[in-house]
């Protein structure tokens, strides 16, 4: 294999990268990885061109793992001559449970951190400016060409005092981890996520803070803070195009929580981006129907809205925007049910404990049951989605994904039926 974009995919030099640094071990693949193919997706990576990659020499760094240096072949052989001679039997014996377990758990290996490339220069950053990245697995040679590209959750903030108390992990990159071993549908295990386990799994960390919606720098009037989950989404997206996403056979968008409502005000635009894959969006928890408030209360929730749109300069779904302004847009249900056009799977908890809490209800409360009925509702109106009676917020990246079920139906299953348009319940509600 000769390195070199003008004979070797981008993508598949960035998968046979990542699979030789072990995210995704496979036999065909030699220890000892021509150096070319790493200097080659290291400049590509960098400089962005082969021209500029032919007489350039990438500098590798120990915190990304797309520039980690290839193991020092010479001196394990060195250590390696240095140990006792096991009998011949033994080592074959090894031999075979090492390949045996290669096997069993190669493809479970952990997403690794991928920068965005200038990703300041994108004002593609966290709330404190830090530059986004995502965390990235090849899939398998049978559904690598199939991504799922998943936005993590966690709430927002719109306030100087909700600001302050929200967790700084939540707000910057500079904390994260070099690997994630997210499970649910990014699960690796084909016997617990056996429609997706092959596919190339791209996690994406939230820290903007702004539900994936914001276009606001930083200035006495947003706080100080950067809220760019707009940028961030939209600069993910063109480098996974740049590694195979443009060629992919098809995207399942998916969010939990305000993933899920980054997702859903991304979707079309995503969609747009990706003219030649099939795209499909897969929500999580945030589906909340509104219950009738007392005038206090509207007055809070008015407030809200208010400082949302002031601090984030939010940019919700395209065509929802444009027929009917920001605020009503803002409205998950809403956008949904009239404004997105590329197909749409939600599930939500008819009790799910985290909107419930905004009013100051737990599950088992009297007062939850408008609350339930009013999630039944919306899903009924659906022609695909999953709505359990029980009160789990977030289930699509956990073990809940396969476990919950009713009458038998997981959200994995449903999922399933409903991506591969296969025979089986695609719209379950309990």
């Amino acid at each position: 294999m000769r390195g070199g974009d003008d004979v070797v995919p981008r993508a598949y030099q960035l998968a046979r990268l990542l699979q030789y640094m072990g995210a995704h071990p496979m036999e065909e693949f030699p220890m000892h990885a021509p150096a070319s193919i790493i200097a080659s997706v290291v400049c590509l990576l960098t400089l962005g061109s082969s021209a500029a990659c032919r007489n350039a020499t990438p500098t590798p760094t120990s915190a990304d793992p797309l520039t980690t240096a290839a193991p020092d072949v010479a001196s394990q052989s060195r250590r390696t001559a240095d140990r006792p001679t096991r009998p011949a039997k033994t080592r074959a014996q090894a031999k075979t449970r090492a390949q045996a377990k290669t096997r069993a758990v190669g493809s479970q290996a952990k997403l690794r951190r991928i920068a965005v490339p200038d990703a300041v220069a994108k004002q593609a950053v966290c709330n404190d400016g830090s530059p986004a990245h995502f965390y990235a697995r090849p899939g398998t040679a049978e559904d690598g060409d199939k991504w799922i590209v998943h936005l993590q959750g966690g709430g927002s903030c719109s306030s100087e005092q909700e600001c302050a108390e929200r967790p700084r992990s939540r707000m910057t990159s500079k904390d994260d981890r070099r690997a994630l071993n997210p499970q649910g549908i990014l699960a690796s295990n084909p016997r617990k996520n056996p429609d997706f386990h092959g596919y190339t799994h791209v996690y994406v960390p939230y820290c903007s803070s702004d539900s994936w919606m914001g276009d606001n720098g930083a200035s006495d009037n947003a706080l100080g803070y950067e809220w760019r989950g707009k940028r961030i989404v939209a600069s993910v997206i063109d480098t996974l195009k740049q590694h195979g996403l443009a060629e992919a056979q098809r995207m399942v968008f998916t969010g939990c929580s305000a993933g899920a409502a980054g997702m859903r005000h991304n979707l079309d635009d995503v969609a747009a981006k990706l003219p030649n894959v099939e795209v499909m969006g897969v929500g999580d928890a945030a589906y909340a129907p509104r219950l009738p408030l007392t005038e206090e209360f509207e007055a809070q929730v008015a407030r809200h809205t208010n400082n949302r749109l002031e601090l984030w300069n939010p940019k919700p779904d395209a065509s929802c925007t444009t027929q009917m302004g920001r605020d009503k847009c803002i409205n998950g249900i809403y956008v949904a049910e009239n404004h997105i056009t590329t197909p749409l799977f939600i599930r939500m908890a008819q009790r799910d404990h985290m909107p419930l809490a905004r009013y100051g209800l737990k599950p088992r409360d009297p007062g939850a049951d408008a609350f339930a009925a009013g999630v039944r509702e919306a899903m009924e109106r659906r022609d695909s989605g999953f709505a359990p009676a029980g009160s789990k917020h977030c289930a699509i990246t956990g073990p809940t994904f396969y476990r919950e079920t009713i009458d038998g139906v997981s959200f994995r299953d449903a999922v399933g039926h409903w991506v591969n348009g296969r025979p089986g319940p695609q719209k379950v509600i309990q």
